[in-house]
């Protein structure tokens, strides 16, 4: 005795197939871009004047999503020279992200590796690890400022140290800060 086979159209598999695929993956959303916060620029020139050797410097706070849901979620530093004309190297020995908890600076994050380009033109960037946002109380906020201590290197060889610092900018309490609970 024989058993009868059914087959099913290829277009109704091919429906439940779709059909089970958008129901079992989870959507994904695009990761959210940096939202720029406090950023602050200035030019650096050797000896007071850009003929002789300028960079450009910019400090900044950055909320950015590190997860890659759509959402920003973390607070980061972020510091960058670019050379203009006349440099040998640029380096930034360190970042910190700063707070202020009751009219004090505090550090939040720092990152004491050092970045360094002789390229042509000369260009370093460094960040913080990025902070979550404290997730318990949304509404507490704080005074930010981003800071890095830099390294020219200009082309008559002489070395000059700047510090590079950002506007003070607001946010989210991080998880890290005293009163997240």
């Amino acid at each position: 005795m024989s058993v009868p086979k059914m087959v099913a159209p290829v277009s109704v598999i091919a429906a439940i197939v779709a059909t089970v695929l958008v129901f079992a993956l989870p959507a994904s959303a695009a990761p959210a871009p940096p939202q720029v916060l406090g950023r602050k620029l200035v030019l650096y020139a050797h000896n007071g004047n850009p003929e002789e050797g300028a960079v450009q410097a910019s400090a900044q706070g950055q909320l950015v999503d590190t997860n890659g849901n759509g959402l920003l979620d973390s607070l980061q530093a972020r510091g960058a020279l670019l050379e203009v004309r006349n440099v040998i190297a640029v380096r930034i020995y360190d970042i910190t992200l700063r707070r202020s908890v009751g009219g004090v600076w505090q550090t939040a994050s720092q990152n004491l590796a050092d970045a360094v380009s002789s390229a042509e033109p000369a260009y370093a960037v460094s960040t913080t690890v990025p902070i979550r946002l404290c997730a318990s109380d949304p509404s507490l906020t704080r005074t930010y400022s981003v800071i890095h201590h830099d390294a020219i290197r200009w082309s008559n060889n002489v070395v000059g140290f700047r510090t590079t610092t950002s506007f003070n900018f607001t946010a989210r309490a991080l998880s890290n800060d005293p009163d997240c609970p």
